[in-house]
């Protein structure tokens, strides 16, 4: 039995205000899930997570990237990752419609739970 890797962000939602951004390693599955209240939202695999890992940590002034997750009920959608300095904004969408958008106040914080979660991943395929 493998214990996933579960690690909280503090984000602050447009619509709901302060909450804290869940990510759960799975090894089994291969996959990050991001949840908020209880509730999941999406799936990154292996590979989208290590992209967005690589654009949280740049030194880059100013980056985005786009990385594909599965949403519920198995819909396709993308995670846009946006940094400006030393913030960061996260915005989910499934099709046109954008399901939640997140500001992260301080990059580094949630780079580091991002590097914990795919370090985790990572972890038993070099076992």
């Amino acid at each position: 039995m493998t214990i996933p890797c579960v690690i909280t962000v503090g984000v602050r939602s447009l619509t709901t205000g302060p909450e804290s951004l869940v990510l759960v390693a799975d090894r089994p599955s291969k996959s990050v899930a991001v949840a908020v209240r209880g509730r999941g939202l999406a799936a990154l695999t292996r590979r989208a997570a290590g992209v967005a890992l690589a654009t949280l940590i740049t030194e880059r002034p100013a980056s985005a990237v786009e990385v594909p997750v599965i949403g519920r009920q198995h819909q396709i959608g993308k995670l846009r990752i946006s940094i400006l300095g030393p913030q960061a904004a996260l915005t989910l969408t499934a099709g046109d419609a954008v399901v939640r958008h997140w500001n992260i106040a301080h990059r580094p914080e949630l780079a580091a739970a991002m590097n914990r979660v795919v370090t985790h991943l990572t972890a038993e395929t070099a076992a």
